[in-house]
């Protein structure tokens, strides 16, 4: 089971993830949601547009997933989050 933790950071939002979660493919993942990247996940569409780019950092089991965009909001990356089986993908 992977644990989230939203934060809003001045840059955007970061996405603590612990638990049973790979780092190398959270940076996979990350690679394909990047500009011009094609996402995998039933990411929101209209989150995805507000998406700069996306950093991955940390080590296997405890993984931070930082997405730049200035007008990203915690509150709607956590929603959109809700609707997406991440652990299908990881």
């Amino acid at each position: 089971m992977i644990q989230k933790n939203i934060t809003q950071t001045t840059e955007g939002v970061e996405i603590h993830l612990s638990g049973n979660i790979e780092k190398s493919k959270l940076e996979a993942m990350a690679s394909n949601c990047n500009s011009g990247g094609t996402c995998s996940c039933e990411c929101n569409s209209d989150l995805k547009d507000h998406v700069k780019h996306v950093n991955v950092s940390g080590e296997d089991g405890n993984v931070t997933l930082s997405l730049i965009g200035e007008t990203l909001d915690a509150s709607k990356v956590e929603a959109a989050m809700s609707e997406c089986d991440m652990e299908k993908y990881l």
